[in-house]
């Protein structure tokens, strides 16, 4: 009985919420000359053919896209989109971000964009 509470735990321990995730240091802070719609029309595309289909929110001038896991729709990055007087700026908050062997996906996607 002790072995199953304590595989419990260990499996909540990896979870990360979205709230928790936009808390931390971003991955990536960039800014970029393309308007809100075509970074939007670019990343959104990108990422729906590396992972599950990614939720978008937000005002043409500000855009949020919450990017699921490979295999639960547990979140795995948070992206701001958000116009500027000479642009857009860009930040990516990841799950894993300080983890060095994590899929490098969403960032170089995110980058590609840019």
């Amino acid at each position: 009985m002790r072995l199953l509470a304590l595989l419990g735990v260990m499996a909540l321990a990896g979870c990360a919420t979205t709230e928790r995730i936009e808390k931390r240091p971003p991955s990536m802070d960039a800014i970029s000359g393309k308007s809100v719609a075509q970074y939007m029309s670019c990343i959104v595309p990108k990422l729906g053919k590396i992972r599950r289909e990614p939720v978008v929110d937000g005002t043409p001038a500000r855009q949020r896209i919450v990017v699921p896991q490979f295999t639960s729709p547990a979140t795995a990055a948070v992206i701001f989109v958000n116009e500027t007087s000479r642009g857009i700026n860009v930040v990516l908050h990841e799950r894993s971000s300080n983890n060095p062997f994590r899929p490098r996906d969403i960032y170089n996607s995110v980058k590609e964009c840019i």
